[in-house]
This record gives C-alpha cells, sequence and structure tokens, in this order.
C-alpha cells in the first residue's frame, strides 16, 4: 500500500456475517475498512462514554527503504538528502493499525509540520517556499514536485495535491487550525498569516498591534477551540497573548493573558477547561509528567497522579492532545525511532487548587520500516 493511492489493491479479510435466515451463514470478503467500521460499533457498545471518542492518531515516520529506482539523480536535487516518509493509522480502542495508510512522501529538504484539518484534510506545511516535497505515487510515474507543501483528503482515497507554504528561507512555519482556517505566525518572529481554504487557496497578512511589531513568539501555537482564540507566548515580553479572530476591530483581536509567564515547551503543550498542560523537557519521575496551569485563575496547580491501571510505561513524550471535552487527554512520544507510545489519562478538578489525573491505558506500536517518527497528529 506504500506509495500508492489507498483506494487501488486493498487487502481484504474474511468474517463472519449474519445468516439471512437462522440456518446458513455465509462468509464474505470485506474490505479492510469496512471490517474496522464492523468493529467500531461493537466497541461503542462495550466502552464507557468518550473513551471511544479519543482512539484515532496518524503516524509520519521516516522510512528506512531506498528511494524508487525510478527517481533518478535528474529529478531529485541533493538525493542525499531525500528520504521516503510514509504514514499509518493506529486506533488504541481497538487495538488496530493501518501500514502505509497513505501514499508515501519522498521529502529532500524538509520537515514541516502535520496537520489535521477539519477532519477532512491532511496538511503538510514546510518551512520553506521553494519545492519541499517530491513523491512518487506510482512506480511508472514521474516524481511530483510540490511548492512548499502538501495537502491530502484521506476518505476520498485521494493522492497528495501542491499547497503553498506561507514559509520562507528565514520564517519557519509555526501552524495551528481554528475553526475553517489555518493560521501560521511565523518563528522565530511574529509574522501572522492565515489560510482560507478553497476557492481562493490563499495566504492573508494579519494586522499586528504597535507593541506586537518585531517582536519574538514561541512554538508552538495552542488552538482553544472552546474560546474560539489561539493563544501563543512571548518569550522576550514573558507574556501569554491570545488571537480572537472574530472581534471586529483589529486592535480588540489581541489580547494579553498573563505576564511574568516563562513556561512554555516547545513540544507539549495543550489546553482542557481553560487549563493549559504542560510537559517538561526535563522528566525523571513519573509524579512530574505534567505542569498545569489555570487561565481563571491565573496559578499554577498541584497535580495527584493515579497510575494503578499501568505498570510500566515511558515518562518522556513529544505531545499532549485533549481528546475530549469531558477531561479525557493523551501523551504521545515518538522518541524512540522506529516505535510509538501513547498514555491516555482522565483530568479531575477535586479543589480549587488541586487535579486528578488517572492513568487509563498504555499502548506501544512498532512502526513498520520506520528510522525516525516525524509526527503524531490526533485524527
Amino acid at each position: 500500500m506504500g506509495g500508492k493511492k489507498r483506494g487501488k489493491n486493498r487487502e481484504t479479510v474474511t468474517v463472519e456475517q449474519g445468516a439471512r435466515n437462522e440456518n446458513e451463514k455465509e462468509k464474505e470478503e470485506v474490505d479492510l475498512f469496512d471490517w474496522y467500521m464492523l468493529g467500531m460499533g461493537e466497541v461503542k457498545e462495550m466502552e464507557d462514554g468518550d473513551l471511544f471518542d479519543g482512539c484515532f492518531f496518524l503516524v509520519r515516520a521516516n522510512s528506512s527503504k531506498t528511494i524508487p529506482t525510478t527517481t533518478t539523480e535528474t529529478s531529485i536535487s541533493n538525493r542525499s538528502l531525500c528520504h521516503q516518509e510514509d504514514f499509518h493509522y493506529i486506533d488504541l480502542v481497538l487495538k488496530f493499525t493501518i501500514p502505509y495508510y497513505l501514499p508515501s512522501i519522498i521529502n529532500c529538504i524538509g520537515t514541516g509540520t502535520m496537520l489535521s484539518f477539519n477532519n477532512s484534510e491532511v496538511f503538510i506545511l514546510g518551512d520553506q517556499s521553494q519545492p519541499l516535497f517530491q513523491h512518487n505515487h506510482d512506480v511508472d510515474n514521474p516524481i511530483h514536485k510540490h511548492t512548499g507543501a502538501s495537502l491530502i483528503s484521506p476518505s476520498q482515497c485521494s493522492d497528495w495535491e501542491p499547497f503553498l507554504s506561507p514559509g520562507t528561507n528565514k520564517m519557519t512555519v509555526n501552524p495551528a487550525v481554528l475553526s475553517d482556517k489555518i493560521y501560521s505566525f511565523g518563528y522565530p518572529f511574529l509574522r501572522p498569516r492565515v489560510y482560507h481554504p478553497k476557492p481562493s487557496n490563499l495566504w492573508n497578512t494579519l494586522l499586528l498591534p504597535v507593541n506586537l511589531v518585531q517582536t519574538h513568539v514561541s512554538f508552538p501555537l495552542l488552538p482553544d477551540p472552546l474560546n474560539n482564540r489561539i493563544i501563543f507566548h512571548l518569550p522576550l515580553m514573558s507574556m501569554l497573548y491570545a488571537f480572537y479572530p472574530d472581534e471586529k476591530k483589529d486592535a480588540d483581536k489581541w489580547k494579553q493573558l498573563a505576564s511574568n509567564f516563562n513556561t512554555w515547551n516547545y513540544i507539549a503543550v495543550a489546553i482542557a477547561d481553560n487549563i493549559i498542560f504542560f510537559h517538561p523537557e526535563d522528566v525523571y519521575d513519573r509524579r512530574d509528567l505534567l505542569l498545569a496551569y489555570d487561565m481563571n485563575t491565573s496559578t499554577w496547580l498541584r497535580i495527584v497522579w493515579d497510575f494503578s491501571n499501568i505498570d510500566n510505561f515511558l515518562i518522556v513524550y513529544d505531545a499532549i492532545f485533549t481528546l475530549s471535552n469531558k477531561g479525557l487527554m493523551c501523551l504521545a512520544s515518538g522518541i524512540c525511532g522506529s516505535s510509538v507510545q501513547f498514555l491516555r489519562f482522565r483530568v479531575k478538578r477535586t479543589s480549587d487548587t488541586h487535579l486528578k489525573l488517572t492513568a487509563i491505558d498504555y499502548h506501544k506500536y512498532n512502526i513498520p520500516s520506520a528510522t525516525r517518527i516525524s509526527d503524531i497528529i490526533f485524527f
């Protein structure tokens, strides 16, 4: 399935289907996706509440496979810098994986950032405006060059399409999805832009107030869909700010949320119930997996963990995900190279100053032919 459209040559499995009369049962071949949907119905009945909702992830991994021989020196420059990237689908509840879920990409310049857009498209935004991704969706076809970034619609079994990245040689993409738009605020300088999807397909520059011009911004951005805003950190000013796209006046779109705020992890940050969660860069004890900052009271909360449901697990992670509005969250890691780990947990407010975090389950999956995990997104 790697490097081909998902609609072609898909595997089949044989399942037993209920007989149309009580005396007969018939076997029929069912597409893997159809078999998966059958299993979903059973899990919905067995699982409690939102545990079923927080289970779908897409993993992007560097592959150990050699670039296809049809990809020649004339079609790819700097061949020594190129590598194949594969995409794998993981369901934490059914413990089900679909390797090579999307067509593979040959990346010849940079890493880029993967985003899920409205649960219907996957975007990869590159950090440079020149061609970033090249892919070979069929062995007999030539390499296709993409300018800056790529997108795909998995539900339509489509192939990767060109997409214009907001990145430049001097500016790293710092993206976030909010409502029906994609934003990039740049890095290290604050250079906010917004992408308007089809039919416009354009990036527009957002106007900044005078006090934010030429300032630095941290990575990553933190979308807060419940409050329809994007939270971001200004390291040199030690401030938390938010961008509110629905405000009518440009000056009202940018609001300071906190001052003397120095904590902002490079990768692992998430928000739930107006509480920002951080995974520290240096963790030596499982009781210190997370920090929690209450946006309502501008105070740091005490965290008590309950690990009675799990035994051995990783304590260093790359990302945090908010999986539902009922306190279900997940830590994810791809730092071990060829495997990914997930720790799901439940958040409960026990007092004005304390949170109880209950570990629910821990999953580890080996990714085929992977040498490095580039991205993990909640899908």
